[in-house]
């Protein structure tokens, strides 16, 4: 932490060497530039998290939520920026093929840079946990194997009491292991776990450890990151508070940031310097084969002591509890149109033989969290945001039912639907000579592209943008 006096010099230096910081910006982009010059101070912190994806140059994006943006990079820039200072390029707007969302990976920058781009949050810590954990997701994408080998299971796995609650139980165990800091429970925990995965509900245990994989790992570096030598404490705060009833895929992969980062704590802790635990996941391995590996259970041995384990800690009582469980009311993809009779389908033409295309959909589930209909197709009842940037066609859909298709994806077709309570829209008032603008509550749809009404049924729409 810097001293008074040190913070007393950087005042004056900003003062007579940085007019242009001091006087000529508005008074958000100083928020901006504060941000931005904390993150990088940790850079080389950051760097030792995990060798190879940060750099103590590394560049990164932090913008505002009226759009307002600053690029750090040692690089060239993007052009028109506003105002430099040193290596901070400020924009007044937001940048191309960017929204309100809360962060972008992987955003290209000039001479083949990459930066991660994160929305500032409510505290320097929360910006920071959210920048370095999706960037180490973009750093994913590059280094590491056997991402995303399972993201879906039919939901009819979880319509057995013993499954779900099971699931419970084992982030029960988790959460007490961790309280605890025991090598005994830990033990436990991933005896339970290797018996779930190998007998017991093999598909739900599978899907877990992906996640843990993908979720857990990013969490835990974003937490190393924010919270330093406190991080253990902000991961037991994330374990205690959870409160998902473990009904669905959504649930499970959401408890895989705690239990993914307990895992990768674990690798952390207990592995000799000799051990190569980050390699070992870049490869593929998922942390619960790492850490099972590390404290030598096999699957042999974790069924001959499982029945014990589950009597030792009482997991019947979870098991009852599950059964004891009123079934979920929330909206799901079979009863949206009970309540929510309108609809409109929007199918956009994409063009997927550009280089490094990426799906141009970011949403956020907000508490009603997503429901998984089959592997290429997700059901959204409440998003705080649901939106598709693509060249000229912007779709904002926010606290509407929302459906994303991408079954057609490979023919370069985005299916995306909403549903409403009224009417979404009055047809005649569409003039097909003109960009498509669309308003309906907090929801937009807007193109400068081609469009055209496919099909106009009694309650529902459908609209083709090429």
């Amino acid at each position: 932490m810097k001293s008074i006096i040190s913070s007393c010099l950087t005042a004056i230096v900003l003062f007579f060497h940085g007019p242009l910081l001091a006087f000529e910006l508005p008074e958000k982009a100083h928020t901006l530039f504060d941000e931005a010059e904390k993150i990088r101070s940790q850079s080389p912190q950051i760097a030792q998290i995990w060798p190879g994806f940060w750099s103590e140059s590394e560049p990164f994006i932090v913008f505002n939520s009226v759009g307002e943006t600053l690029i750090f990079t040692t690089g060239e820039a993007l052009p028109g920026y506003a105002a430099q200072q040193g290596n901070y390029y400020y924009y007044t707007e937001r940048l191309a093929n960017t929204t309100d969302f809360a962060f972008f990976i992987n955003y290209p920058l000039p001479n083949n840079q990459k930066a991660t781009a994160v929305r500032v949050g409510d505290s320097h810590r929360d910006t920071l946990d959210s920048l370095v954990h999706e960037a180490f997701h973009g750093y994913q994408d590059t280094h590491f194997n056997n991402l995303h080998q399972l993201s879906f299971i039919e939901p009819s796995y979880f319509e057995s009491p013993m499954v779900r609650g099971l699931i419970r139980f084992q982030f029960s165990l988790a959460q007490k292991a961790h309280a605890l800091q025991n090598e005994a429970l830990v033990r436990d925990w991933l005896t339970f776990r290797v018996a779930f995965q190998h007998t017991i509900a093999p598909k739900v245990g599978e899907l877990l450890a992906g996640f843990e994989h993908l979720e857990g790992t990013a969490h835990w570096v974003g937490m190393q990151a924010a919270y330093a030598e406190h991080s253990r404490n902000q991961l037991g705060d994330f374990l205690r508070h959870f409160q998902a009833r473990f009904e669905n895929s959504n649930d499970v992969r959401t408890s895989s940031y705690a239990t993914g980062a307990f895992l990768t704590d674990i690798l952390n802790e207990y592995a000799p310097a000799s051990y190569d635990w980050r390699t070992k996941l870049e490869e593929g391995s998922t942390p619960l084969e790492v850490a099972v590996a590390l404290f030598e259970i096999d699957s042999e041995t974790a069924m001959q002591e499982v029945n014990a384990l589950l009597e030792r800690h009482n997991a019947n009582d979870y098991i009852q509890g599950a059964e004891n469980i009123a079934p979920n009311e929330a909206l799901t993809f079979s009863t949206v149109e009970e309540t929510y009779p309108y609809s409109l389908t929007i199918t956009l033409a994409l063009d997927i033989s550009e280089d490094e295309f990426r799906l141009p959909l970011h949403f956020s589930a907000g508490e009603g969290g997503f429901e998984n209909i089959s592997s290429s197709m997700m059901f959204i009842p409440n998003p705080s945001t649901f939106q598709v940037n693509y060249k000229a066609t912007n779709i904002d859909i926010r606290g509407l039912p929302s459906l994303y298709n991408l079954e057609d994806v490979a023919n370069g077709k985005l299916r995306i639907q909403a549903w409403s309570k009224t009417p979404i829209l009055n047809t005649s008032e569409l003039a097909l000579d003109q960009p498509l603008a669309l308003e309906f509550g907090e929801s937009s749809i807007h193109s400068n592209g081609k469009w055209r009404l496919i099909s106009e049924e009694l309650h529902s729409l459908t609209i083709a943008i090429e």
